[in-house]
């Protein structure tokens, strides 16, 4: 669940939460920008992306058998 942000940051704040952003297949993110509920400015993240971990294949289940074998 999403908590409100501070009403202020001072220097060094630090803030840590989790959004998701969903893309049509074939688009290229190049940058986010999050404009939050205030009058205050956008903040802006751009730069090398790092693509998503390949999602790991279901294990084989041990002592299972086919038919037929």
């Amino acid at each position: 669940a999403s908590e409100p942000l501070p009403d202020k940051f001072d220097a060094g704040a630090q803030y840590q939460g989790c959004l998701v952003f969903l893309m049509p297949e074939g688009a290229e993110l190049t940058g986010v920008i999050f404009r939050g509920l205030g009058s205050e400015q956008p903040i802006t993240w751009s730069g090398e992306i790092d693509p998503p971990p390949a999602p790991k294949k279901p294990g084989k289940k041990a002592g299972k058998k086919k038919a037929g074998n």
